[in-house]
């Protein structure tokens, strides 16, 4: 056993170096990192003559008690079966008493580094990773997650952020992959493992979607819609952060991250000099990626990764820049010259004569349609789920899905989350709104209470409105008249954060 100086002082910990020699003839216990979860570990296996590590848990994030105990040995049963090259194996968990107060799991030791240094590195240097880097860093990544969100049910990771990428020293070693997937131990399978305590968002805010300070602030921690949505938007965090060395979240307020987002404007000079030309499509794939709506993402991680590919490969089409400045982004440094990006393979060369075959047989059929024809081909109908919320709220939802409605927003269906029924987003430059039906008055009021909320009454229509909170968050309005009590409005962007008053952003909205 190693110095105890390691374990500053902690019983548990000491206690947990000698079962661990006693019980698993694991010697040589030595602290290698920390992190939000606990303590790893690094110790050898005197039986099969290897290094692993051994993850220690804090108690607050198994809970107290059998049951978080319990908890916690169903998400490590879970995690011991997933079997994937880029994912670390869990080998066994214990614990060093019933109740789970110094709980821990022992798994795959890797030699090497993680992605965290590896950006400290390239931001000491100035030197950007460039499309073809990522693509080979995170593709394996990609495909571990992909790996775990189509399991029955799926695991999602929650908390996928550069230090949890592990680098092998040797990619052709044991391991055989350029990236491994760790620190699964805040995973969710479905609804029926979560290991932290009730009432805690877990993960890193770095790296988090949109949605869950959406859901967080508006219904509580406690009912957060983890989803491998949440895993492939971190995943295109990552790879933004990459490419230009400046994390998203480090280019705008608390309030704006936890509202509205809006990416920067990627020009040449923010990626690495070899990407420079292809910067507009790189942007585009981002965009989706890093959308608002996670309906509007990739299906996918590798599809994402395909697409980023794609991009540094020059095969995604221009498309318009957002005019905002990247803040905080060095200037781009000379570095040496790369190899030129592969050329496209045969299989793709059909591509462009397809698409434009297409747009011919588009062009031919708007023409055959009429004026008619070409409404109902950009501008769709509205699912039923949907069409129930804009016949109730008319004046304030367009007919078709595309067009703009109140305050000339875009309005399009979404996907509903947690217990809701439908759900429908609407876009404009400073304000985004979300009309939901919960199905009704009484999961309304679960979901979003109403306490706090300040009344406001006109001919004869009334709306409870609740302000964001001091953290931010959304502004929520409640119809309170007839029928459409089981609906909610909810506000955020540049408009709520900067009213001075609840009637400033809601004071003519037409829900009556």
């Amino acid at each position: 056993m190693s110095d105890s100086g390691n374990w500053s002082g902690d019983p548990d910990v000491a206690q947990l170096a000698a079962e661990l020699e006693a019980r698993r003839n694991l010697t040589d216990l030595t602290l290698i990192g920390q992190g939000g979860m606990g303590h790893v570990y690094r110790a050898y296996d005197q039986g099969l003559r290897r290094w692993v590590a051994v993850k220690a848990v804090r108690p607050d994030v198994v809970g107290s008690g059998g049951e978080g105990y319990r908890r916690f040995l169903a998400e490590m049963r879970t995690l011991a079966t997933i079997r994937h090259t880029s994912v670390v194996n869990i080998h066994y968990a214990d614990a060093l008493s019933s109740t789970g107060t110094a709980a821990y799991f022992v798994m795959d030791y890797v030699d090497g580094g993680d992605l965290e240094d590896a950006l400290a590195e390239r931001r000491r240097t100035g030197q950007r990773f460039t499309v073809g880097e990522v693509d080979r860093i995170l593709r394996p990544v990609a495909e571990a997650l992909d790996h775990i969100h189509h399991r029955n049910p799926p695991v999602v990771h929650r908390d996928l952020k550069p230090a949890n990428i592990l680098l092998p020293r040797d990619p052709h070693s044991a391991v055989g992959t350029t990236a491994v997937l760790t620190d699964f131990g805040i995973s969710i399978a479905g609804d029926d493992t979560r290991v932290t305590s009730t009432g805690l968002v877990i993960g890193t805010e770095k790296y988090m979607a949109p949605e869950i300070f959406t859901v967080a602030s508006t219904y509580g921690a406690h009912l957060v819609d983890y989803s491998p949505g949440t895993d492939r938007y971190a995943l295109a965090l990552i790879a933004l952060e990459m490419l230009t060395l400046t994390a998203f979240r480090d280019t705008m307020s608390t309030a704006a991250w936890r509202g509205e987002r809006t990416l920067p404007r990627l020009t040449a000079d923010v990626l690495a000099e070899p990407d420079g030309p292809v910067a507009p499509q790189v942007a585009r794939v981002l965009r989706r990626a890093l959308d608002n709506d996670p309906s509007r993402r990739f299906p996918t991680a590798v599809a994402f990764l395909d697409a980023v590919r794609d991009a540094g490969r020059g095969q995604v089409g221009q498309t318009r820049e957002v005019p905002v400045a990247w803040a905080g982004a060095p200037a781009s440094p000379s570095h040496p010259a790369h190899a030129a990006p592969p050329a496209p393979s045969s299989a793709r060369r059909w591509k462009t004569p397809v698409v434009l075959l297409a747009v011919v047989a588009v062009v031919g059929a708007l023409g055959v349609l009429g004026f008619a024809g070409y409404r109902q081909f950009m501008t769709p109908g509205w699912e039923p789920s949907d069409a129930r919320i804009v016949s109730a709220f008319p004046d304030l939802l367009p007919k078709r899905q595309g067009q703009e409605g109140w305050r000339d927003m875009t309005c399009d269906g979404a996907e509903p989350r947690g217990e809701e029924e439908a759900r429908v987003t609407c876009h404009g430059g400073s304000l985004t709104m979300a009309v939901v039906d919960f199905g009704s008055e009484e999961t309304r009021s679960a979901y979003v209470p109403t306490s706090g909320a300040e009344q406001f009454e006109a001919d004869g229509c009334r709306i409870r409105v609740a302000a964001p909170t001091e953290t931010g968050g959304a502004m929520s309005v409640f119809p309170e008249t007839g029928d459409r009590t089981r609906y909610a409005m909810l506000l955020t962007g540049a408009t709520v954060d900067s009213a001075s008053s609840a009637t400033d952003v809601v004071g003519n909205i037409p829900v009556c």
